[in-house]
């Protein structure tokens, strides 16, 4: 589990398996590492507030592998503090999702966890000795047959397993493809073009604008008009009322 504050809390008695460990004081930014194999119990007598994100040690695991590695551990003792930029960033753009939850993807969510994973692993995580390996992208066939399921499911929410299935490869070879032939991960493509597909309806008649959302895989019209104005710089109405000047 990783943890990351968002308030001060003063020292906290932790348990660990039983044995008691002193927590030092922390202010808000602290990073917390939690091996969930072992029991912990903490005594809190201030309030807390904080996100946490839960890693499965098969993911962990699968990180290693990609590079040839085995992984080891996570190098951290909840009696040092640790104040982690990136991480406090990351979970501070968790927050704006969480007040919108019908709007977050399972593509969304699956770039924040593998973002979360890629930094904390190599970060803090311990390997054994590193075996060069060839990293795998995508073929060019499976790379059609990617952009094929994504233009058939653009009204679905589809997450990056499922993209990774329809055309036989890894989660990691599917988002690496993605970068170095398209210059943008599978979320950022998936959006481009929703909103290629939301300029193509609101083209052909006057089909209402939430309809077109649902339609393009968007939450709801607000939620289009929010993607839509941040990648074109005009608002879905403004739009469609421009091309038919």
């Amino acid at each position: 589990m990783v943890s990351v504050e968002f308030r001060p809390l003063r020292p906290t008695n932790t348990f660990r398996n039983g044995r008691h460990l002193r927590r030092p004081a922390t202010k808000p930014g602290a990073l917390g590492l939690y091996d969930l194999r072992e029991s912990w119990a903490a005594e809190l007598r201030d309030p807390f507030d904080n996100l946490n994100v839960f890693l499965p040690l098969g993911s962990l695991r699968d990180f290693a592998a990609e590079r040839g590695q085995t992984f080891a551990e996570l190098q951290y003792s909840v009696e040092d503090i640790l104040y982690d930029e990136v991480m406090l960033r990351l979970a501070q753009a968790v927050l704006p999702a969480l007040d919108r939850p019908h709007e977050v993807s399972r593509l969304y969510l699956d770039h924040l966890f593998l973002t979360v994973r890629d930094h904390i692993v190599t970060t803090y995580g311990v390997f054994s000795a590193n075996t060069r390996v060839e990293q795998r992208g995508l073929s060019s066939r499976q790379l059609r047959h990617a952009l094929e399921y994504i233009e058939a499911n653009l009204g679905k929410d589809v997450s990056l397993a499922d993209m990774a299935n329809a055309c036989a490869a890894s989660i990691s070879s599917l988002t690496r493809g993605f970068k170095v032939a398209l210059n943008v991960s599978p979320h950022q493509w998936v959006l481009g073009r929703r909103i290629a597909l939301a300029q193509r309806l609101m083209s052909d008649g006057n089909k209402p604008l939430s309809e077109i959302a649902v339609a393009c895989g968007f939450a709801d019209q607000s939620h289009l008009a929010r993607v839509f104005t941040h990648r074109i710089g005009t608002s879905p109405a403004l739009w469609r009322r421009s091309i038919f000047r």
